[in-house]
């Protein structure tokens, strides 16, 4: 049996972002789940923000003795891609590793809201061109015998602007999949996602098939249908709000005090690494 770890977005927790929408959908469809709490609502530095997914990761993997699968919102899978990335033991521990509305290329928005001199640390590092980013992207973007699967929406207004933004498929191991692709009309913006029915039916395909999602697979009468399962109207338009705020307030260093560059790159993650010369 797999197991599911959810990493949250910038300026929420765990439970906050997940336990009105994924967390009852997928335990109702048979899937156990768990949601990992990042420090200062994700705000921080997200090289220690990782660290955290590595110690959650590794303890699913001890206790449950399975593979795991893990879904990350915004700047949840670059969190998660980061610790697949430098700690090969968790990545070998992982199944699927699926991106919702992922900005794993950066996203222009941080780049204006840091131009200011100072914001969170998590905005330096999501800004375009920042060395988080191109550390992440260097080399393989796809390491390790995990399927990887990006879920976007082309009308996300947070993550721009669309490259896509989403990792590249290398040796069938990963795939991209715009909301689009599979509903052309479709109109969901970034929170929105997390809500979306047809964003949950790719999740779901990605984790119940071997390999990343299929689009082909999935039936375009969920073009009919608003909301992932268990997900209300009403209930979506209060946690939209919430969620939204939560993000806002995480943006002008409500969370975590801002500072005035981007955090340094730790040794490991430097292409001359941190070697000490007498």
């Amino acid at each position: 049996m797999l197991f599911r770890s959810l990493v949250h977005g910038l300026g929420a927790t765990g439970p906050e972002q997940w336990n009105w929408n994924y967390v009852p959908a997928l335990n109702h469809a048979g899937f156990d789940v768990c949601t990992v709490d990042l420090p200062h609502r994700g705000t921080g530095d997200m090289q220690t923000s990782a660290e955290y997914v590595v110690d959650a990761l590794r303890h699913m993997r001890e206790h449950y003795h399975s593979k795991v699968d893990v879904l990350g919102w915004s700047l949840g899978p670059l969190v998660a891609r980061w610790a697949l990335k430098y700690w090969p033991d968790v990545r070998d521990s992982v199944d699927d590793m699926v991106g919702l509305e992922a900005a794993y290329h950066g996203t222009a928005d941080p780049n204006l809201r840091c131009a200011v001199g100072s914001c969170p640390p998590a905005l330096w590092q999501l800004s375009l061109g920042s060395n988080f980013v191109k550390a992440l992207n260097a080399g393989d973007e796809t390491p390790g015998d995990v399927s990887y699967t990006s879920v976007y929406s082309l009308t996300d207004e947070l993550v721009t602007p669309q490259l896509p933004q989403s990792v590249s498929a290398q040796g069938g191991s990963a795939t991209n999949v715009p909301i689009q692709s599979i509903c052309p009309l479709r109109v969901v913006d970034h929170v929105q996602a997390l809500a979306d029915a047809v964003a949950y039916a790719v999740v779901v395909d990605a984790f119940t098939h071997p390999g990343p999602a299929d689009p082909s697979r999935i039936s375009r009468s969920v073009c009919g249908q608003l909301f992932l399962p268990g997900v209300t109207v009403n209930s979506f338009a209060s946690h939209f709000v919430s969620n939204y705020a939560n993000f806002m307030l995480g943006v002008v260093a409500v969370f975590h005090p801002p500072v005035t560059s981007e955090p340094p790159l730790r040794c490991y993650a430097r292409p001359e690494s941190c070697e000490v010369h007498n």
